[in-house]
């Protein structure tokens, strides 16, 4: 399944929807059939979310004098998880072109809390554990704090606002993955200093851009006790393309200690 994302050359909207055109200029792929390589910060089990909505609040491209360009910035959510082809996922109101000039990096920013589904049969002893929609972040697992509270019913998942949460572990991996907390509400991923690519000052265009998402294991349930669990985000793999270089963002480094 491919999740797609173009605008046209002059930048007056961009439009995400689940297939690819070839003409496009900016297109982010879903892919579920890897394995993730991503490990698990609290000693829990992975499980891949039939959901997980981020929202996009900012785009920025980095000139050749180091400085970032604003290119979007807005709240716009969608679905990096959709397994429905064709459908749009919205668009994103943008009436400037990047001004002329060399652009060697790039940064998405997305809010820190995402929306949710999910559902594992053993989250640990045997006990199952899901999302449930109105379900706090409220848990404190040893070094990890603002962790959801998941439900252990055996139900079908129901989407959850579920929080980035925060500790040691956490910002291992989110250092890793080149990304970091901006401002208590944001996580900021900076693409590495991998392409070059340049908007002419007649008419300008936009090289293609490729951003593939994996949501594959990108969810963790514990057991806590009889009858409770809690449930925290994973970054998804993350593989970018642009000006015909390609970049494989996952956390690849050793495990972090499961809490004691």
């Amino acid at each position: 399944m491919l999740l797609e994302e173009g605008f046209d050359y002059k930048g007056e909207f961009i439009m995400f929807k689940l297939k690819f055109l070839s003409l496009s200029i900016i297109s982010i792929f879903l892919v579920s059939q890897n394995v993730s390589a991503f490990t698990n910060v609290m000693g829990g089990v992975l499980g891949t979310p039939s959901v997980y909505e981020i929202t996009l609040t900012k785009i920025e491209f980095q000139n050749i004098d180091g400085d970032y360009v604003v290119f979007f910035s807005g709240s716009t959510p969608f679905d990096i998880a959709s397994t429905n082809p064709g459908q749009q996922l919205g668009s994103i109101g943008q009436g400037t072109m990047l001004p002329a000039g060399i652009y060697t990096g790039m940064r998405m920013s997305f809010s820190k809390t995402f929306g949710i589904t999910a559902a594992v049969a053993d989250a640990g002893s045997g006990q199952p554990a899901r999302t449930q929609t109105g379900n706090p972040a409220t848990q404190i697992i040893s070094r990890v704090s603002n962790v959801g509270v998941a439900t252990t019913d055996g139900a079908p998942g129901t989407k959850q606002a579920v929080p980035v949460p925060v500790g040691p572990q956490v910002i291992t991996i989110l250092t890793a993955l080149n990304m970091e907390e901006v401002g208590g509400t944001a996580i900021c991923f900076t693409f590495p200093s991998a392409f070059s690519f340049t908007i002419p000052e007649r008419d300008p265009f936009m090289p293609q851009l490729e951003i593939y998402f994996d949501v594959t294991n990108a969810v963790e349930f514990r057991t806590t006790g009889p009858g409770t669990a809690v449930v925290i985000p994973l970054p998804p793999e993350l593989t970018i393309t642009v000006a015909g270089v390609t970049v494989v963002c996952r956390y690849t480094g050793p495990p972090p200690p499961p809490p004691v």
